[in-house]
């Protein structure tokens, strides 16, 4: 934007007009006196000076902000003074009392409580059916009867049915047929030989003999004499994988596919009777099992044996694998 000039050719031009009036004023009488004719002089040299003047410089001129900012303000009039209303103390309230929040005491049976379960209940999976099975094994030749089935709690349990003969007859027939077995183990077979000598065992322990009770003890006598004694029809069953005795007053325990792990009705509750068994293993596999040498370990016909002979008041323990 161009800078504004100021231009002072009117307010020459009437200067002039008032010099030329002033002058012919100090020509009249009785004028020019002394004192006029020095005054002339001096208004005449004062003027003759101003045609030299002919515009202000932007730069001198003040600035229309600065001559504004340099003019007077007009005094602000005197506040009025208003006298404050007296502040009046209110009593304070008391503040309200928060009464903390009662949470509802959590059921004994827990978070998981049917009351406070947040998820729906699963339900639980079906159990397998246990499936009741009845079979028998054929051990020298008898027919020894197997029941697989659930206990009173409901787990499985296995059973074996052997013939019913009275333990004295057994032990005292034994007794009778000792020498002639060390020397042949085969008159075991001998029909005659073998009834005679039941027959004394049971005129003995007051049981009527008949064959078919024979039958039964010549069962016993090799089960015994010739076989693993009470686990025998364990040895010969092809649906047990391990054989498990764990001590006196135990049930010993078989695995069965698919089944695991079940008690059978079969306990020992004698150190002697338990200790015949694998005094008889022993022997049976060519090994020796004493005292001195307690544990057995070794295979049998594919089956894998460990047994410890129980000393010092401990419990013999034996474990077949098949």
């Amino acid at each position: 934007m161009a800078e504004t000039r100021f231009i002072f050719d009117r307010l020459e031009k009437e200067t002039e007009e008032t010099v030329k009036q002033i002058l012919e004023v100090v020509q009249k009488k009785p004028y020019p006196d002394k004192n006029t004719t020095i005054l002339a002089s001096f208004v005449h040299a004062l003027f003759q000076t101003a045609p030299g003047i002919r515009e202000i410089s932007p730069a001198a001129a003040p600035k229309k902000e600065e001559v504004q900012l340099t003019e007077k303000k007009p005094l602000a009039p005197p506040p009025v003074y208003v006298p404050k209303k007296p502040v009046v103390m209110l009593p304070m309230q008391p503040a309200p009392v928060v009464q903390p929040a009662v949470i509802p005491p959590v059921a004994e049976t827990g978070l998981l409580a049917k009351e406070t379960t947040l998820l729906p209940e699963m339900p639980e999976p079906p159990s397998a059916v246990f499936k009741k099975q009845e079979y028998t094994i054929s051990s020298f030749n008898t027919q020894v009867q197997v029941v697989l089935d659930t206990d009173e709690t409901g787990k499985p349990a296995y059973k074996i049915s052997e013939p019913l003969i009275k333990d004295s007859v057994l032990k005292l027939t034994k007794e009778y047929i000792e020498d002639d077995f060390e020397k042949d183990f085969k008159v075991l077979d001998n029909a005659d030989y073998m009834n005679k000598k039941i027959e004394k065992a049971c005129r003995k322990s007051d049981v009527a003999f008949t064959e078919e009770y024979a039958k039964a003890v010549i069962y016993f006598l090799k089960r015994d004499l010739l076989g693993f004694r009470r686990i025998d029809t364990l040895m010969y069953d092809n649906a047990i994988t391990a054989i498990y005795c764990e001590g006196l007053n135990k049930p010993v325990l078989v695995e069965i596919k698919d089944i695991g792990k079940v008690p059978t009705n079969i306990i020992f509750t004698g150190m002697v009777d338990l200790n015949a068994l694998l005094y008889r293993i022993a022997k049976a596999t060519g090994n020796d099992l004493s005292e001195t040498k307690p544990i057995l370990d070794t295979e049998f016909q594919g089956h894998k044996i460990q047994a410890v002979l129980g000393i010092g008041g401990t419990s013999s323990k034996l474990i077949i694998k098949k």
